[in-house]
């Protein structure tokens, strides 16, 4: 149930982060401007930390599985 939640939440969060993208295209007409590159990268970290957290999680969940096995 852990993971279905974590990697919901890690869809949702790159939906997100689409959106964002989309719409700094959007309101720079396409052009590379500082603020639009730093609201980009902002977007793209919090997904990486939700897929991170959700990474440890797994992996700790593994992990105490093989250890209840041996």
């Amino acid at each position: 149930a852990v993971a279905l939640a974590l990697a919901l939440a890690a869809l949702g969060c790159e939906c997100v982060n689409s959106g964002i993208e989309r719409a700094v295209d959007i309101a720079c007409d396409g052009e590379r401007t500082k603020l639009a590159r730093i609201a980009k990268d902002t977007a793209s970290a919090a997904v990486l930390c939700v897929l991170t957290g959700a990474a440890i999680v797994d992996i700790t969940a593994v992990i105490t599985g093989i250890q209840h096995l041996l």
